[in-house]
């Protein structure tokens, strides 16, 4: 489904939910960065995990220093503070159970670039099984990509789902939570 306006790729699933109803769910980026015959040769991969995620950092594919520094170092700090033990959280090609994903995703609330944490986070503690897989990638060079930016609304958004999560939550202020729907929500 077309994702009209900016709401988020989080709202944009969420739409397409509704039309979802096969076994397998197939997230995938519009960029083509993974061939449809790649994709297609992990398909297998479902018989033994709930989640297959086509990782980009499994291999070899010449992602940019400063992306691949940012990257990993993001998944550092899931590791650290979420207890995610996945490689590459933001890779846009998954493949998950649809039961499974379901299920996430009436927890996610999340609809900024953040939404990939969220539902990987949901899925794990769920009991999904996980498997990463490498896959040829190709960078798109065109992208927008500022790193500044992304790394600041990652950070406050990390700050944010943690927080979301503690018993602290109800003691933070409505207008900061406003504030960060508003500034964050589609970054």
């Amino acid at each position: 489904q077309e994702n009209t306006g900016r709401s988020g790729k989080g709202n944009a699933v969420k739409r397409a939910l509704k039309m979802v109803d096969g076994d397998f769910t197939l997230l995938m980026d519009a960029d083509n960065s993974v061939s449809v015959r790649d994709i297609l040769g992990k398909i297998a991969l479902t018989k033994e995990a709930d989640v297959v995620i086509l990782s980009r950092y499994k291999g070899s594919n010449g992602i940019p220093f400063v992306r691949r520094i940012i990257s990993r170092g993001f998944n550092q700090l899931l590791h650290i503070f979420l207890k995610l033990d996945i490689s590459d959280t933001q890779s846009g090609y998954k493949i998950i159970s649809t039961k499974r994903f379901k299920e996430a995703m009436s927890k996610v609330s999340v609809t900024n670039t953040f939404f990939d944490v969220a539902l990987l986070y949901y899925l794990q503690k769920s009991g999904s099984s996980i498997v990463e897989t490498d896959v040829s990638y190709q960078h798109n060079y065109g992208s927008t990509f500022h790193p500044i930016g992304l790394v600041i609304g990652l950070g406050v958004s990390l700050l944010a789902f943690i927080i979301r999560r503690s018993k602290f939550y109800d003691k933070i202020p409505k207008s900061l939570v406003s504030l960060y729907y508003r500034k964050f929500r589609w970054i």
